[in-house]
């Protein structure tokens, strides 16, 4: 949604609330387990995304551009909850900050910082069944800063 003709705010929202509708087991042990009612894995309940770009022309085909944007996703089960190697790892916020400038219609060079607030944000975990403490998590990025220098070759 245009705010006004240099600067935009993107907005995103998703609630999904995905169970299972019947109970099953399978499995020699039996290591699958179903209940009517438990949540899908990997799916979180919310997400929300937000974004803010800024981009202003200046003199002699130059550009100043700025981004900042924020994502947000609830708790989710890494595998059906009354599995053994299930575990609800927590939700996550990420906030990423960009800005550079552009010159004529291929050359860009930004300076970022990504996941700014350096959330440890767990996207899933070790499926060793076991102690909790025996798992290994596997997390985005900490935080990072850096600098993009790019071509496009598109249109050119």
């Amino acid at each position: 949604m245009p705010l006004s003709t240099t600067t935009k705010l993107e907005l995103g929202y998703s609630y999904t609330d995905a169970t299972l509708t019947a109970g099953f087991t399978a499995g020699v042990v039996p290591d699958l387990v179903g209940n009517a009612g438990d949540r899908l894995p990997n799916v979180s309940k919310q997400q929300i995304t937000v974004a803010l770009d800024h981009s202003r022309p200046l003199a002699n085909n130059r550009e100043f551009h700025a981004r900042l944007d924020a994502s947000y996703r609830s708790d989710f089960w890494t595998a059906l909850p009354n599995t053994a190697f299930a575990t609800d790892l927590p939700g996550f916020a990420l906030v990423n900050a960009r800005a550079g400038f552009g010159f004529g219609k291929a050359w860009r060079l930004d300076a970022f910082v990504n996941n700014i607030t350096n959330q440890v944000a767990a996207t899933s975990v070790s499926t060793v069944p076991g102690p909790e403490h025996d798992r290994a998590y596997f997390v985005g990025r900490p935080r990072t800063v850096g600098v993009d220098f790019n071509y496009s070759f598109k249109g050119h």
